[in-house]
Parts: C-alpha cells; structure tokens; sequence
C-alpha cells in the first residue's frame, strides 16, 4: 500500500528544485589546479608570514608537471577532484613526516573547498645533494 503523500511539489518547486540540482552539479571542483610551496621553518605544515614560498619546486597530478614561480606558487595542473598531487622533493629539503612513519609529500585534491595545496617542505641539514640508489629488477625471462 502506497504511503500518502503530505506534501506536494508543485510545477515552481520542482523548478526550483531542478535548477539548484543543475547548479551544483555544474560548479568547479575546486580541487589542486595550483597551490603553493614553501620553507616550512617550524615544521607545522602550515605557511606562516615568515616563511617563503620556493622557487623551482615542481608538482605534478601524474598527468602534468607544473613549476613554482618566485613566491612558490604553481598553476596549471588538471585539478580534478579527489586525483592526488604530489611534490618533486628538491635537494636540500625533506618533506613532513606523517605520525605513521611514511612521507607526507601527496594530497587528494578534495572535492569541494579549498581551490588549492599547500607542501611545506622543511631544510635538510644533512642533505648535499647527492642521491643514493639502489635499483632491484627481476625481469621474469623465460
């Protein structure tokens, strides 16, 4: 049996309501088509007046690579919601640890919110420059 119905939407209402659906749906994403890249000086994660932003850092989605510009800024990524972005750790900087122990040098773009990301990477006293590597393979030759 059909519950009764205690209100009905009239044609002005469904309108309404329609065009509200239309324009949520339509709006930006905003998620990380561009942020910001600085010296984390007291390692909170968070820019503060004193800390400027980096020249050169680049970020990418996986799709694109942006550069930052003079005030640490970079732009042009795709900017999808919940796609991550990353940051290319430069030489002489490390990137904040998350409580578990692993590298925090991602986020998800969020999907609604704040139009951009901000990596704070703090200076890497023992860090020259020089990268060690070691390369595992295992090729799977029949």
């Amino acid at each position: 049996m059909p519950l009764p119905m205690t209100r009905r939407m009239t044609r002005p209402g469904l309108l309404w309501s329609t065009l509200l659906a239309l324009v949520a749906l339509s709006a930006p994403a905003h998620a990380c088509s561009g942020g910001t890249v600085f010296e984390d000086r007291n390692g909170d994660g968070r820019r503060q007046a004193d800390e400027p932003g980096l020249r050169g850092v680049r970020v990418s989605d996986g799709d694109g690579i942006a550069s930052t510009d003079a005030d640490g800024v970079f732009r042009g990524l795709r900017g999808d919601a919940g796609r991550e972005v990353f940051v290319i750790k430069p030489p002489g900087f490390r990137v904040p640890v998350e409580t578990d122990g692993l590298p925090a040098f991602w986020k998800r773009a969020p999907a609604h919110g704040t139009s951009g990301c901000e990596f704070g990477l703090s200076r890497d006293a023992g860090g020259d420059g020089d990268i060690e590597v070691l390369v595992f393979s295992d090729p799977q030759v029949a």
